[in-house]
C-alpha cells in the first residue's frame, strides 16, 4: 500500500493515469492516514473515502454530521 511499497504507489500512480486517460472517475477507498490523503492530492486523485475523513459511529452521530440518510420508520 501506499507508505509501504514503492512498487504499490507505482502501481496506484499507473492506474490513477490510466483512469484519467480514459476519462473514468475514480474514487481511493480505505484512505486511513494523513500521508496517504497527501499522496492521492499529488496525484490529483479529487475522490477518496476512509477512516481518515471520518470514523465509524454511532447513528446519531452519522445524522448529525449529515452523513446518514434512512427512513427513520425503520428504526
Amino acid at each position: 500500500g501506499i507508505g509501504e511499497s514503492r512498487h504499490s504507489e507505482i502501481i496506484i500512480k499507473n492506474l490513477h493515469q490510466l483512469a484519467r486517460d480514459l476519462n473514468l472517475t475514480t474514487i481511493a477507498c480505505g484512505v486511513e492516514h494523513k500521508y496517504q490523503y497527501e499522496f492521492l492530492s499529488d496525484l490529483g486523485c479529487e475522490q477518496m473515502q476512509g477512516f481518515y475523513f471520518y470514523s465509524p459511529g454511532k447513528i446519531g452521530r452519522m445524522k448529525k454530521a449529515k452523513l446518514f440518510i434512512a427512513d427513520e420508520k425503520k428504526f
